[in-house]
């Protein structure tokens, strides 16, 4: 953003400090751009042998905007056998346990 505000013959000595924090206060920047904070390692393929023998939980977020109803964290389950996952807006520890119990019985 600074390079195409240079373009222009604008220049000020705060200019791209001052791009960067416009960048991160806009909401359009925040949806629609790109949020590669760490470089890409080696992926490890995971096996099971049978369903439900292993699977993994985790939680997303914050997500920064906020989704339309408020939320801003995504729990997510998963068999690694069946690909099952199940996603969920509520996270805390009383849904972290029912999903385990439920994925055990």
């Amino acid at each position: 953003m600074a390079r195409k505000i240079m373009r222009f013959r604008y220049y000020w000595p705060t200019i791209e400090g001052d791009c960067i924090i416009y960048a991160k206060k806009c909401h359009k920047c925040q949806i629609y751009g790109d949020k590669i904070h760490v470089p890409p390692s080696p992926l490890h393929v995971m096996t099971s042998l049978w369903s439900f023998s292993m699977w993994g939980m985790d939680v997303i977020g914050p997500i920064s905007p906020k989704a339309s109803n408020g939320h801003q964290f995504i729990f997510v389950v998963i068999d690694y056998f069946t690909k099952w996952v199940k996603a969920d807006h509520e996270v805390g520890c009383q849904q972290v346990l029912k999903e385990r119990d439920h994925m055990l019985i």
